[in-house]
This record gives structure tokens, sequence and C-alpha cells, in this order.
């Protein structure tokens, strides 16, 4: 007995449309592509960024600092057998007279100018006056200014460490360092009042 073929439907959700009918698909784009940096511009910024460093350093050095004025330092004579013609800022003396009541001494250069002829300076001293022991001195005045780095100590800084001798200590025949204040010159000055330092050896 034959049984009639049955038609099978299938339903219409698993059904496939024909190939004609399916939509195209939306074009993807394809991912941007990324440039790699070039040599020159990473060179050029590097350039940049160290003219910029160096034009702001430049600018720093330039601005207004504080006027510092230099303290006299005991110093060579390029020709220490002969004292200067000028600009002699200290000289090594040796004491023909003191007279405490004053406050004034006579000093005799140990080395000749260069016309051979000893130089011969009145000195009067008052409180601002720096009288001590060179090598009290030389310890003293060593080392940076409490203002910082790079200052020179000021007279007031040098003379909190320093132990004052009054004028009576210094004798007849003493040899001294006698050191000039800024605007004083011992070259071509032979009265100088309140001189920078006047110190025993």
């Amino acid at each position: 007995m034959d049984q009639p073929a049955q038609n099978v439907t299938q339903p219409a959700s698993s059904q496939t449309p024909p190939v004609s009918n399916i939509p195209p698909s939306p074009k993807v784009p394809p991912p941007p592509v990324v440039k790699k940096p070039k040599i020159a511009l990473l060179v050029a910024g590097i350039a940049a960024v160290l003219l910029i460093c160096i034009a702001g350093f430049t600018i720093l050095q330039q601005l207004p600092k504080k006027n510092v004025i230099p303290q006299p330092q005991p110093t060579t004579v390029p020709n220490a057998d002969k004292l200067p013609s000028e600009n002699l800022a200290s000289a090594r003396g040796e004491i023909l007279n003191v007279n405490p009541q004053e406050k004034k001494l006579t000093l005799k250069s140990l080395n000749p100018r260069l016309d051979g002829i000893f130089a011969t300076w009145t000195v009067t001293v008052t409180e601002e006056t720096i009288l001590a022991r060179f090598s009290d001195w030389l310890e003293s005045s060593s080392g940076e200014s409490t203002r910082g780095a790079g200052f020179p100590k000021t007279d007031e800084e040098i003379k909190a460490g320093l132990v004052r001798i009054e004028l009576a200590g210094f004798k007849v025949g003493d040899s001294v360092y006698l050191m000039a204040k800024q605007g004083q010159d011992l070259a071509t000055m032979t009265e100088i009042e309140d001189p920078g330092a006047l110190l025993l050896e």
C-alpha cells in the first residue's frame, strides 16, 4: 500500500532566502594608519627644548645682582721687590712712630717703590679700623659669609672673630700689614685716614 507523499514544510524562520535577496554588509573602514615620528622632527623638538633651556639660563644670569664691594685681601705685587706706582691696596711696613692719644702712627714701606724710594705713610685709625694680628685676620676672614655661598665675609663678620689689639699694643720697629679701603691707593697717598686694617705680623 502506497503512502501518499507528505509535504514537509519548514518553519519560515529556518528558511534561507535566495542569494539575490541578501543585503550587502556595510563596509568597515580600515584602521587609521599610525604615522611613525620622523627623526628630523624628533631632533628639531630636542633642539627647541635645549634652546629654551639655554635662553632661560642666560636670562637668569642677566638678572640684577647685589653689588658686592670686594674686600681688600692680602695680595702679592707682581714684582714683590718693588711697589707699583699706582693701585696699591696693601703693603708691608715697619712702624717708625706710634701716638696712641692721636690714634696715629707712621709707617715706612719694607719694599721700595719703582723709583727706589721707600714710601712713608701717616695712618690715622678709628674704631672701624681692624687692628689685629695678621694670623688671626687670615683665620677670621677665611670661609663664606653668612649672606651665602660665593660672598666674601664683611668687615663686621671678620671683626666678630677677631681679638682687637689696641693701638698702644703696636710698638716702634714692629712689622705690620696695611690694608687700604676702597678708594685709597697706598702708592699715591701718604695720609691714610681709617684704613681697612692694620695687622701686626
